[in-house]
């Protein structure tokens, strides 16, 4: 198949010459860090097989069809096979005179009249530390001493350049050579073009600028190829007596000086597509080469040019002050582009060449990111590219022949821009820019290649114009009768596929214009063989009897492994009517839940080169699990069935092998959430919880370990006690219960502490605390009884009086150290009331009873006292009641040896005794004493004195 297109080709060379190059020579790309990319496609199709590492110059070349034929970084050129050519290894010594850092250092344009011609247009870096060198070999000093390296790269001779200014040259490659993959022809390489004065003295060390472009001849049938040095444009003519060495020269401002090189030889030059305008880009017009330093004085300059004649002129200045490197036209021509810098901000400038005032109609795009202005390209689908300098990628002007905004620059590559994978740099491939005009697309997708399924038909068509012809050829062979702008097309019986044909639709408009050809690579692809299959996941939710399924890997299995499985794409639904509907894909196939048992599913498998798709069935089946129970047990030791588990013993007492325990089954047979630390776990669950584990079975579905935890009930016990011993009772003992009822007493197992015994009771005769572990027979789980013994007994004690006093006397009692009880206290009366405090307040003169009661049961102390209290009044009537003045409370001859004294109101003396115990009858000298006040004096045994008055009553 390949040799009759390959035959088909070389037809319409000869017929049909410059009909082609409105097709396929642009669409593969590759510049950059190995960077590519093919239009062949849309969306384009990213590259990563190219050779070429550039950091600005380069070109590619394809046939018609959009076949790579070679590209090339100026010196080097590289084959379909990205194999270096032969005669064209700069490194191998065959190189040609180009360099990687000339802003084009390449172009190659297809021969008129001989398919297998190509020219390479090569532009070398007029650097100028070879021209301080010339005639010798640079790089050197301004003085022209010799250097090792460039200042510039701090690289030397080959890697960097290879020490010589070459000039504009030229080479021919020959693609009847090496097995059709081509080469350089020896006797017509490198054939320098002459773009300079020869006779000056600074022209011929530098011989060129960077600048290069080339666009279709008036005649349809001629290119020009165009170049500029200083104030010059050099337009050489291509037709098919081949390239006419002698150049159409124009001599237009603005002058750009040698003494500003190398950077102001930098920037592109573009020509429209419709071969009428030329526009220049201008790095600076003030470069010091010795110090290095950029003014940024650079410019863009608009010129009309004159594709019958090669003429440039009308030189119009766009902008000014910017460092320019980029420019470029849209397919119509009718808006100008510029990528420029300026301050060391980067931006995209566009300019109205239908505008009256062009300069005047200048916009600036917002969200132009980066610090250095990469080149900008116009490519086969319409849109306009920039190379993000050191980036990965590409940025793009989707509409490029719509005003300001509406043009859309995008930096978003879901709106446009183009991920590459490796690194971009300043440059991108130039093109003979007529290849972008008039784009014949008859498929309706921007690309020349059809991919049709068996047995489909398609409409291939263009544009029904008035006056116009059409020619349809099916490969290279006109089809009878076909003479309309459409062209119905189908599978031809029994061929076997894949299958491929080649449509051509030539449209002659019968205006004296140049024709338009269409093509249409059309191939026809049989469907993918597909088997229906089951997929079949342990389960992982109980509740709902789903699991989680990664739909992926049927898909080896879907095409019953007979490919690669990256040729195909699987879209997955939830029912085969929805896959033959195209309705409701599964977004997520890598982690889909099952929603029956068993499902079937329905699965569009698309062959990703041919889109040719077949629906297959895919059946989803859930494993169930077998349980193993299993049990650890803990005691409740603190009473709210909560207790810590160490999970992992569980393997030692049933000799199992565990990975992870888990809280739900769920979790389990997922494997997710684990227990972070299952020796030291904690039930959440009062008293029974189940945790879970997988154990292996030698079966993708592990069995599930349901691992029961139960914190089991202590033994119920009495609560802890305080008994008290009596001192007085030793050596009688008292007895300790366990409080254990009688009725269960046998349930379990004693051992008191500290007496070792292992009885419910025990009997003791010693204050201290007695413990009882009582452990359940049954469970083996112990609870403890603590009952402390604290001796007590009688108290011994005295009395504090206070006395003397009418109403408030006051007692206290003073227990002494070696009392052991708790006590309480009353007066008269044992059965109280008992008081806590051991002070009695306003007690009456008198004989009294203090009660001393030990709290803890040992019983009451009794002691009989006194308070003395002094009569206020006596009336000595002999009625027996106050017939004497006295004391009340004597009680064993207490105060026997105190002296009382008792005088008149006038102070003398009336009576006086000893001892509290006697009194005085009212009578003085055997006379009645009258009703009055008298005084007396009280001297106490401590030799306290008391003195007071009473009243004598009659």
């Amino acid at each position: 198949m390949k040799d009759k297109q390959r035959y088909f080709l070389l037809f319409l060379f000869i017929l049909f010459p410059i009909l082609t190059f409105s097709q396929g020579e642009a669409n593969n790309w590759y510049f950059g860090n190995n960077a590519g990319i093919s239009f062949n496609t849309s969306p384009p199709t990213v590259l990563n097989d190219g050779q070429l590492s550039t950091n600005e110059g380069c070109s590619s070349i394809s046939n018609a069809s959009g076949e790579l034929l070679f590209y090339t970084d100026g010196r080097t050129i590289w084959n379909a096979n990205h194999q270096i050519m032969n005669n064209a290894n700069y490194f191998g010594g065959t190189g040609l005179n180009g360099d990687p850092s000339s802003t084009s250092s390449g172009l190659i344009v297809p021969h008129p009249t001989d398919e297998d011609l190509y020219f390479v247009f090569t532009v070398d870096e007029p650097h100028h530390e070879n021209a301080f060198a010339f005639p010798n070999q640079g790089p050197a000093n301004p003085d022209g001493s010799p250097r090792t390296t460039y200042s510039d790269t701090n690289q030397s001779i080959p890697q960097a350049d290879d020490g010589f200014n070459n000039g504009f040259n030229y080479s021919v490659v020959d693609m009847s050579l090496n097995g059709g993959l081509g080469d350089v022809l020896p006797a017509q390489k490198n054939i320098e073009l002459v773009t300079y004065d020869p006779n000056d003295s600074e022209d011929v060390k530098f011989k060129c600028s960077e600048k290069i472009t080339a666009v279709r001849g008036e005649n349809c049938n001629s290119i020009w190829v165009i170049t500029h040095f200083k104030d010059t444009f050099y337009a050489f003519f291509i037709d098919d007596t081949g390239l006419n060495e002698t150049p159409v020269t124009s001599q237009v401002g603005p002058f750009v000086s040698t003494d500003d090189y190398r950077r102001a030889a930098i920037g592109y030059l573009k020509a429209s597509p419709n071969g009428d305008k030329l526009i220049t880009a201008n790095q600076t017009m003030d470069f010091d080469p010795v110090n290095d330093v950029d003014q940024g004085t650079g410019n863009v300059y608009l010129f009309d040019f004159d594709s019958n004649t090669g003429v440039v002129s009308n030189p119009v200045e766009l902008v000014n002050d910017v460092n320019a490197y980029s420019v470029e036209f849209s397919p119509e021509g009718t808006k100008a582009y510029a990528s420029v810098t300026q301050s060391d901000v980067s931006t995209i400038l566009q300019w109205d060449l239908e505008a009256t005032n062009i300069p005047n109609s200048i916009f600036t795009f917002n969200g132009v990111s980066g610090n250095a202005s990469g080149a900008i390209q116009l490519a086969p689908n319409g849109k306009i590219y920039r190379s993000m300098v050191g980036q990965s990628f590409l940025s793009v002007i989707n509409n490029p022949e719509l005003p300001g905004n509406q043009a859309d620059y995008s930096e978003s590559l879901a709106n446009g821009a183009i991920s590459l994978g490796n690194q971009t740099n300043f440059g991108l491939p130039p093109f003979i820019q007529s290849l972008f005009s008039s784009r014949i697309d008859i498929v309706g997708t921007e690309t020349q290649q059809l991919d049709l399924c068996d047995g489909e038909s398609f409409t291939l068509s263009y544009d029904d114009i008035p006056n116009a012809d059409y020619t349809w050829k099916r490969d290279g062979e006109i089809i009878p009768g076909e003479n309309s702008s459409s062209l119905d097309i189908s599978q031809p019986f029994g061929v076997e596929l894949p299958f491929q044909e080649t449509y051509t639709l030539d449209v002659d408009l019968n205006d004296g214009s140049c024709g338009r050809v269409g093509i249409a690579n059309v191939t026809y692809f049989p469907f993918p063989e597909t088997n229906n299959t089951q997929l079949t996941e342990c389960v992982e939710d109980l509740q709902t009897n789903s699991a989680e399924f990664d739909l992926t890997q049927a898909n080896n299995q879907l095409i019953s492994n007979q490919a690669s499985e990256g040729d195909f794409e699987f879209t997955y639904f939830e029912s085969v009517d929805e896959a033959q509907n195209g309705i409701n894909p599964i977004q997520n196939p890598e982690n889909y839940i099952n929603t029956g048992t068993p499902q079937i599913l329905g699965v569009i498998v698309e062959n990703i080169n041919s889109g040719c798709s077949t629906i297959s069935e895919l059946t989803l089946d859930i494993q169930d699990f077998t349980t193993q129970n299993f049990t650890l047990k803990r005691c409740d030791v603190s009473q709210n069935g909560i207790q810590t588990f160490d999970l992992t013993s569980i393997e030692t007492q049933e000799n199992l092998v565990t990975d992870a325990f888990y809280m739900t089954e769920n979790d389990a047979l997922n494997e997710i959430n684990p227990i972070n630390n299952p020796s030291n776990f904690t039930n959440e669950n009062p008293f029974q919880q189940n945790v879970f584990f997988t154990i292996e079975n030698g079966t993708p579905c592990k069995d599930l370990g349901v691992l029961s935890l139960e914190v089991l009930a202590l033994p119920q016990v009495a609560e802890d006690e305080v008994v008290f011993y009596c001192v007085e009772d030793f050596p009688n003992p008292i007895t300790l219960t366990s409080g254990v009822p009688s009725n269960q007493l046998n349930n379990f197992e004693y051992l008191w502490t500290p007496t070792n015994e292992s009885t419910p009771e025990i009997d003791v005769n010693e204050s201290g605390i007695y413990e009882v572990a009582i452990t359940a027979i049954e469970t083996g789980c112990t609870n403890f009884r603590a009952i402390e013994v604290i001796s007590s007994g009688l108290a011994t004690f005295s009395l504090e009086i206070e006395e003397f006093n009418r109403n408030d006397n006051t007692v206290e009692v003073l227990v002494s150290e070696s009392s052991l009880g708790d006590y309480e206290y009353a007066l008269d009366d044992p059965d109280g009331p008992y008081q806590n405090s051991n002070v009695f307040e306003n007690v009456l003169p008198g004989i009294h009873d203090m009660f001393v009661r030990d709290k803890n049961g040992c019983g009451i102390q009794q002691k009989t006292f006194g308070v003395i209290g002094i009569m206020p009044f006596f009336t000595p009537n002999n009625d027996g009641i106050n017939d004497s003045w006295g004391f009340k409370g004597t009680f064993n001859n207490k105060q026997a040896l105190a002296f009382v004294y008792i005088f008149d109101r006038y102070g003398k003396l009336l009576k006086s005794f000893r001892g509290l115990d006697k009194s005085w009858d009212g009578f003085y000298n055997g006379k009645p004493m009258p009703s009055q006040d008298y005084w007396y004096k009280i001297v106490l045994e401590d030799g306290r004195n008391l003195t007071g008055h009473f009243t004598l009553k009659r």
